[in-house]
């Protein structure tokens, strides 16, 4: 059992917060990168439907996973550290006609990853520093395929030199340390996105909006604890302003060598 305060700490909340989060993040699916544009860039590689294994470090709700198995008729095992996200992922997977081709498991992401191999492609996006640097990061993502498999990693890069004070942003640096981590081992990045300012702030806006909504339900509901729901919204929105004026977020597809 993965302990609360752990899970506070990845969420950047009190652990009190922790059972609300799920209610908090309802009408979130897509928590990490775009499903979209790791379809289509899958679909450049023609890989076998019989042959080919996934595996999604940090998978939330499920949104790429069974949208790969939906898709591509891939097997795919999603590994997470909070429950009621691996409950969400199981449930769509049924809605989707997909559950024979999902697993998803709830772990410690920094402990399974460590025993997982041979698979053909290994998912990491939007976890931050879980895994620790982007260099360690890839160490430990990189054992998990074999020779020739891919590693699609969501993360960010500074706009300048300084560095961000902010939960979460602690490993993030500049374009050029940040290509020289995800290479570290001498692998090659085969596809890279630098999503623009707009497209951010689009996502940020629709997701705060969202959020926002749920606070203001909840707040009603459990006025007690309603400066909690607010707090993390204003937490959020910090966030955005971070990754909006300091950060470019972009997605790498990195083949092992």
């Amino acid at each position: 059992m993965i302990q609360e305060n752990k899970i506070a700490e990845y969420f950047n909340v009190v652990p009190e917060l922790v059972p609300f989060i799920p209610e908090l993040l309802t009408d979130l699916w897509e928590l990490g990168s775009s499903p979209e544009l790791i379809l289509q860039w899958i679909h450049d590689f023609g890989l076998p439907p019989d042959l080919t294994r996934v595996l999604d470090v940090g998978c939330g709700k499920g949104a790429v996973s069974i949208s790969l198995a939906k898709k591509f008729d891939f097997q795919v095992k999603g590994i997470d550290f909070f429950e009621p996200f691996i409950k969400e992922a199981e449930k769509k997977a049924k809605e989707f006609n997909v559950s024979t081709l999902c697993q998803f498991d709830l772990a410690d992401m920094r402990e399974a990853v460590l025993s997982e191999t041979e698979y053909n492609m290994v998912i990491y996006t939007a976890i931050g520093g879980v895994l620790g640097s982007l260099d360690q990061s890839i160490g430990k993502l990189r054992q998990t395929v074999n020779e020739g498999g891919l590693i699609i990693i969501d993360d960010g890069f500074l706009k300048n030199s300084e560095r961000i004070d902010f939960p979460g942003y602690r490993y993030c640096c500049s374009y050029k340390d940040t290509v020289e981590q995800l290479t570290s081992y001498g692998d090659q990045i085969i596809k890279e996105k630098i999503f623009s300012t707009e497209e951010i702030r689009f996502i940020n806006q629709q997701n705060t909006d969202w959020i926002s909504k749920r606070a203001d339900n909840l707040a009603r509901q459990f006025p007690r604890q309603a400066e909690l729901f607010y707090d993390f919204v204003e937490n959020e929105k910090k966030e955005c302003k971070i990754i909006e004026h300091d950060v470019n977020c972009a997605v790498w597809m990195i083949q092992k060598m």
